[in-house]
């Protein structure tokens, strides 16, 4: 369960890296958002349920980002758990366990959407489909649809307004949700880099994967 709880992290991770503009005007529209999101901060509340709505956990922090490559998920509550990507390594502390997991940040692309890492305009149109809706007021929401179902989800949701990230909400193979919503979001705040540096505390167990 926590394994897969960081690769959905990671997505969300992923997903704010940048890529080119590209044909269709939903991915448009999205590759344009994205690309003037330089750096991001915001608390946020995540929320995983299982196929029938009933809540499995719930978790809250802050996080940052700073593009290209960088990004911290800080979650305080209900345990204190952080993921912190450096740009050549992501280091993921559990305090509760006294253990840090290591693994190499480009290694993992492999095991992520390519389309989200490379910034591929053909990998990004084969791999998913995009599309737009509006809602009420200036909410902008961006559905991807993998075309090939044997993906980590079925479909992700982006949902902004006045080009700030609000929501991520994603629908996994199994039938889960996860939803994030964002709050106190600062857009392309000047961020201090050691948000992204992370020095294992004395006595803790180091695992590389």
């Amino acid at each position: 369960m926590q394994k897969f709880l960081r690769q959905k992290i990671m997505l969300l991770f992923l997903l704010l890296l940048p890529f080119s503009v590209l044909a269709d005007t939903a991915t448009q529209q999205l590759g344009r958002i994205l690309d003037n999101l330089h750096s991001m901060q915001a608390q946020f509340v995540q929320t995983v349920s299982d196929g029938h709505g009933q809540i499995m956990q719930q978790s809250s922090g802050e996080m940052a980002l700073a593009r290209p490559g960088k990004f911290r998920w800080d979650t305080k509550t209900p345990s204190h758990q952080l993921l912190i990507a450096d740009g050549q390594q992501i280091w993921f502390y559990d305090k509760d366990l006294q253990q840090v997991t290591l693994q190499n940040q480009h290694a993992t692309r492999a095991d992520s959407p390519a389309l989200l890492l490379d910034g591929s305009t053909v990998s990004l149109t084969k791999d998913f489909k995009v599309s737009k809706r509006l809602a009420s007021g200036s909410l902008q929401i961006f559905k991807l649809t993998p075309r090939k179902a044997d993906g980590l989800f079925q479909n992700v949701y982006l949902s902004f307004k006045q080009n700030q990230l609000q929501q991520m909400r994603l629908i996994d193979n199994l039938g889960q949700e996860t939803l994030i919503n964002f709050s106190r979001v600062s857009l392309n705040p000047a961020l201090n880099s050691n948000l992204f540096r992370f020095v294992p505390p004395k006595g803790v167990d180091v695992v590389t994967q």
